[in-house]
């Protein structure tokens, strides 16, 4: 900077070796990357009273929770772009960036979604506590054991597949049913299979699909094949999932419900066969083409009127 008489004037140094990053985040309270990193992998893992170990020796040692908290929804947020295009542009030194790299792969895209949404829904439980420590633990504590609830959830709700070759019967004697025939599902795995299909492509990242499958009236399992079924005021979403076929076959055979999914109508009576020369005069008419142009998509039913 300059002095009065406008001559440079190198400004005094307090450090030796100047002042480094973490040096001012020391200063400022902040956590260092390697706190963050370690808070993230407790959290990751489930292990709640590491993480609050953590927590409490950070503070202890000057570190707001509040800011930590925060480098936990920066750290979401990073691994959630990594994991979506691991050229993405991160907050992160470069010698920072495999660390959170590696974690975003680990992690996934589904749940680094889910978990960053349930970091931000928590942030009013801390503006709003008159401890901010205290509810800091208590978001973070949520955020670890959400995959452990979400599980527990499903199961109560009917929703858990047990794992392949368990003898469900013999260690839940609750779900053995006498009036079961031989060789049938156990009631949680007969249960709702339309929401745990939905659930299986929630996972994909098909949410629109999954919305569509929930709007199904009905869906049964005969033999290998998923039967949905959809009401005439969901005709849209039938069309939809009839289109795709292969989706709700990969996530049927992921929740392991069945090999093969159907669609079908339910309460629209049989059309009879429309003549191929009125569909023909119909798609060649020029407002069908020009609706057909603005908002695409094609002529699905005609019906002719007597």
């Amino acid at each position: 900077m300059p002095d009065f008489q406008g001559e440079p004037v190198e400004p005094p140094r307090h450090a030796p070796g100047g002042i480094d990053e973490v040096a001012v985040a020391q200063v400022l309270g902040l956590p260092p990357f390697e706190l963050g990193l370690a808070v993230w992998d407790a959290l990751m893992a489930g292990q709640v009273s590491a993480m609050l170990t953590q927590l409490r020796d950070a503070e202890l040692g000057g570190t707001d929770p509040v800011a930590v908290f925060e480098a936990m929804i920066k750290l979401a947020h990073a691994a959630l772009l990594l994991s979506c295009s691991p050229e993405a542009a991160v907050p992160f030194a470069a010698e920072q960036r495999p660390a959170v790299l590696g974690r975003a792969q680990a992690a996934g895209e589904v749940r680094l979604l889910r978990l960053l949404g349930l970091l931000l829904e928590q942030r009013r439980l801390i503006t709003e506590a008159d401890d901010a420590s205290l509810a800091v633990a208590v978001a973070l504590g949520r955020a670890a054991v959400w995959p452990r609830v979400r599980r527990v959830e499903e199961l109560l709700a009917g929703l858990g597949l047990p794992e392949r070759g368990a003898n469900v019967a013999a260690d839940s004697p609750q779900l053995a049913s006498p009036a079961s025939a031989p060789g049938a599902p156990p009631a949680a795995a007969r249960a709702d299979f339309r929401r745990r299909l939905a659930t299986a492509l929630d996972d994909t990242g098909a949410h629109l699909l999954a919305a569509a499958v929930m709007s199904a009236t009905e869906a049964r399992v005969e033999g290998e094949a998923l039967t949905l079924v959809f009401p005439p005021s969901a005709l849209a979403n039938g069309i939809t999932a009839q289109e795709s076929l292969a989706q709700l076959v990969a996530a049927a055979k992921a929740a392991g419900i069945a090999e093969e999914v159907r669609v079908e109508p339910a309460g629209v009576p049989p059309q009879a066969p429309v003549r191929q020369d009125v569909r023909a005069q119909v798609e060649a008419h020029e407002g069908v083409q020009r609706v057909l142009a603005i908002f695409g998509g094609r002529v699905e039913r005609i019906e002719e009127k007597a």
